[in-house]
């Protein structure tokens, strides 16, 4: 601990305290002067020394007043005067001034040596200096250690918290606590929120102090200027002082490491993902999830939604934002390059926090319906047709694209691959083929209730059921002849109306819709 006033009186160089101030008060220095004026040679938290010599029989109250206000201005800490050099006891207006401007006074023995008491204020600074040393290389190995441990990271952010008795957390490029300080959000105040912004928008390395309704925050932007990869942010209520900065620095410079390695690895990552993705298109999901247990990677659970990127036309934010929510399996996201596009499985429970993620990023995106797994090719196609269909800047949803109807697509797509888009919703459901297959007789028949019911082997008011029930599954309105045309357009794209119009039994009808994928 630096040097205080009352550590000095009680140090046993015959000081007696004549004016004191309402808490102790720390000294940076002890600097001896006779000046009239000294305070062009004071420095603030200094203790000034003084014989008196400048203080001539001709003065009175008003001449140690300006005295004493000129000291108070510099922000001396304290004043102490050696008695019995020039004159015997300390003058008593000297005394009066200081009670009233509230600055300390010592009366200093006559065999006290200034010299002493500057000796024993520096012998405390240096302590005072040696001991925090100590502790910030000590912090630095702590917070070292700590990184290389099972923790990693987080780890290493909450022992540097513990030290320095702070919030610590660091978040991506939009802000997204990676890791967030215990017992807190990791969310930025809003006005903190927005300097980050900036900071990170100039792609420049930065470093600030910033203050905040009475809580102090440094801010340090983490990796190159041109790749940064987020930022760090230490709160607490008073300043960092020079040791606890070094053990910020030393957080800083780990996290910048292992924010590096992980975009790394997830880079090194992606070649597997790809070929997993083929697994995924196959069924088997068994493998893919036994294989990615082990790997920086998520996977949705039963119902997601696919977003497609152009891989040369993404904000390069928004995709490593994207790419590290994807690396954490709590996020249950996968992420994969799939020729000249970049896609995005995101499990429904995380969808509203991504979907308004890249809305507010203002980027080129195509966005699927929900599907489950056995749909993920027409997922997958649907993000593409939607992201085809974006202007620039923009997102699309294959429901906006499908309001133009099925027709709308046929220049930018084969019938067939739109068709299987659009009965995904159908084809999941374990009587979705038989529902498709009813609709192609049904519609073969001229949408006639009891030809279609007795061909069928149900009753009319059955039939009346499931195409309701299908109208709803395709957000079809059946009663109306658009939407029967664009059934049967999709239906025969698919085969199913070829399969019974050459069949009028039922087991033709099953084989035709076996063409359904």
């Amino acid at each position: 601990m630096s040097a205080t006033l009352l550590e000095l009186v009680g140090a046993g160089f015959g000081i007696d305290l004549l004016v004191s101030h309402e808490e102790d008060v720390e000294l940076s220095w002890a600097h001896a002067s006779d000046l009239e004026d000294p305070t062009p040679f004071t420095e603030a938290g200094q203790l000034l020394l003084t014989t008196g010599r400048q203080f001539t029989e001709d003065w009175g109250p008003a001449q140690y007043e300006a005295f004493v206000a000129r000291l108070a201005r510099a922000r001396v800490a304290a004043v102490g005067f050696g008695t019995e050099v020039f004159r015997a006891g300390t003058p008593a207006e000297l005394v009066t001034a200081c009670e009233g401007v509230g600055l300390p006074l010592l009366e200093v023995a006559y065999g006290t040596p200034f010299i002493a008491i500057g000796r024993w204020v520096a012998d405390r600074q240096q302590a005072a200096a040696r001991a925090r040393l100590e502790w910030a290389l000590s912090a630095q190995a702590a917070i070292s250690s700590a990184a290389i441990g099972a923790g990693g990271l987080a780890d290493a952010v909450e022992r540097a918290a513990r030290l320095l008795r702070a919030k610590v957390s660091i978040l991506d490029r939009d802000l997204v606590p990676i890791v967030r300080p215990r017992g807190g959000t990791g969310t930025l105040p809003q006005p903190v929120a927005q300097e980050a912004r900036r900071v990170l928008r100039g792609r420049r390395r930065a470093s600030l102090q910033l203050e905040d309704d009475g809580t102090v925050l440094v801010m340090h932007t983490l990796g190159r200027g041109e790749r940064l990869h987020g930022v760090l942010v230490a709160e607490r209520d008073t300043i960092f002082d020079e040791a606890e900065r070094s053990a910020l620095t030393t957080l800083i410079a780990l996290a910048e490491v292992s924010l590096v390695h992980m975009e790394d690895v997830r880079e090194s990552v992606q070649a597997l993902l790809a070929e997993l993705f083929v697994l995924l298109r196959d069924g088997r999901m068994d493998i893919v999830r036994s294989a990615i247990a082990g790997l920086p990677a998520g996977l949705p659970e039963r119902r997601f939604h696919v977003v497609a990127f152009d891989a040369g036309d993404t904000d390069d934010a928004l995709q490593s934002s994207l790419a590290q929510q994807a690396a954490d399996p709590a996020h249950r996201t996968f992420h994969v390059q799939h020729g000249d596009r970049i896609l995005f499985l995101v499990d429904v429970r995380r969808w509203a926090a991504v979907r308004s993620q890249i809305e507010a990023g203002r980027t080129r995106a195509g966005f699927s319906e929900e599907v489950g797994w056995a749909a993920l090719d027409a997922g997958v196609l649907q993000a593409v047709r939607s992201l085809e269909a974006a202007p620039p800047g923009t997102v699309r949803t294959f429901r906006d694209v499908l309001r133009t109807s099925v027709s709308g697509l046929l220049a930018a797509s084969s019938v067939r691959e739109v068709a299987q888009a659009r009965l995904a919703p159908v084809v999941e459901r374990t009587d979705g083929r038989r529902l498709l297959a009813d609709a192609a007789i049904w519609l073969a028949r001229n949408a006639q209730w009891d030809p279609a019911a007795r061909e069928i082997g149900v009753h009319r008011h059955t039939l009346k059921a499931r195409m309701q029930e299908l109208g709803g599954l395709l957000d079809m309105d059946l009663q109306r002849f658009p939407a029967r045309a664009e059934l049967w357009t999709i239906l025969d794209a698919l085969g199913i109306v070829a399969g019974v119009q050459t069949s009028r039994d039922r087991d033709g009808v099953e084989t035709s819709d076996r063409n359904v994928r």
